[in-house]
């Protein structure tokens, strides 16, 4: 089969199990990469840029090498592999490059009053400026039909954590919800510009920047939540919840990633309309509740496990469970291995056509 009818078959079995009929569950096997290009990432210097374009696009046609190689479940996509800081960034915040990781803002605020001082970014704010742009070079060298991926993507809710200095933001949550609340709104609307900017400029584009995992436009967008592992779920639904159904409705969804401990907040989560996926990163042991919480209600993303608790997870799904897995990467010959031990464990279903 081609790498276009792999591509396309690919993307129906993809749609389908965010959204449709489900076949079975998604594997998607991650190639090794080569090393970055440098410290930081491209956002952070003007310099290098066509260092980090080429890195980009080999990223890319390396996970075109592998569909066919091992006929797995992915879209080869050119991610703009950032840190968390972008957009932070776009509202003045200072970012600190740390070697061996990725960057990291500082914060800016540390008070309600220095927080409604703030201004509201242009979508085109340093450094959500390079990402247009680099962008714009992705999408010259590899032609339209390459799906870009947007950057990381925090929450409204992250973000405005990571504006505010952290210590000062936790007391404003309960001393000044209101502060918060309106820097929710501003981070929110800033989200909104630059997905809606990116997608009328680019055209054949996917809104999850997680793993190597793609999904259609319409299945909304991917953001991290991680605060609310140290919130309560009345200040979740207060302050947090609004934003994300507000993505959700303008994009057609919401997906998360939560690397906190936030087993308190799956009614929560359960309340935003349109929640697609969930990945929450636990070890097979703590997946009960998960699967208990999510199973028939979103798909659950599943990432950087070893075989065997893929295969745990796996024992322990209901009969609407839908999975999502992510296998960290190896080298070929290896990934080849374990995706044959991935596809025993969950094989495909038949759909009865009408």
């Amino acid at each position: 089969m081609s790498l276009d009818s792999l591509v396309r078959r690919n993307r129906r079995f993809l749609a389908d199990l965010i959204m449709g009929p489900f076949r079975g569950h998604g594997i998607i096997m991650t190639p090794q990469y080569p090393p970055a290009p440098g410290p930081g990432d491209f956002t952070c210097s003007d310099l290098a840029q066509e260092a980090w374009a080429d890195w980009l696009a080999r990223r890319y046609e390396l996970q075109c090498e592998w569909l066919p190689a091992l006929d797995h479940d992915a879209v080869p996509k050119a991610k703009l592999v950032t840190g968390t800081q972008p957009f932070a960034a776009a509202f003045g915040c200072p970012v600190r490059i740390v070697l061996d990781s990725m960057p990291m803002a500082l914060p800016i605020v540390a008070s309600a009053d220095e927080a409604d001082r703030l201004p509201e970014p242009d979508v085109y704010a340093p450094p959500l400026d390079r990402i247009f742009a680099m962008a714009e070079r992705l999408r010259a060298r590899l032609g339209p039909d390459a799906p870009i991926s947007v950057p990381d993507m925090q929450s409204p809710l992250d973000i405005a954590a990571l504006v505010w200095r952290k210590e000062d933001f936790f007391v404003a949550m309960r001393r000044e919800p209101e502060a918060v609340r309106r820097l929710v709104d501003k981070s929110t609307r800033l989200v909104t510009a630059f997905l809606q900017e990116f997608r009328r400029r680019f055209g054949e584009v996917t809104f999850w920047y997680w793993t190597e995992v793609w999904a259609p436009p319409e299945a909304g967008c991917w953001v991290s939540e991680d605060e609310v592992g140290s919130i309560s779920a009345r200040i979740f639904e207060s302050l947090s919840l609004p934003a994300l159904a507000d993505l959700s409705r303008t994009f057609g969804g919401v997906s998360l990633h939560c690397c906190a401990a936030a087993d308190h907040q799956h009614a929560g989560f359960l309340k935003i309309p349109g929640l697609r996926v969930m990945n929450r990163l636990p070890k097979a042991a703590a997946m009960q509740s998960i699967l208990h919480a999510f199973s028939g209600r979103a798909v659950l993303g599943v990432a950087y496990g070893t075989a065997h608790e893929y295969g745990e997870i796996i024992a322990l799904c209901r009969p609407e469970t839908r999975l999502l897995f992510c296998v960290p990467a190896m080298p070929l010959e290896e990934a080849r291995q374990r995706y044959e031990q991935m596809r025993a464990l969950c094989p495909r279903i038949e759909v009865r056509k009408e």
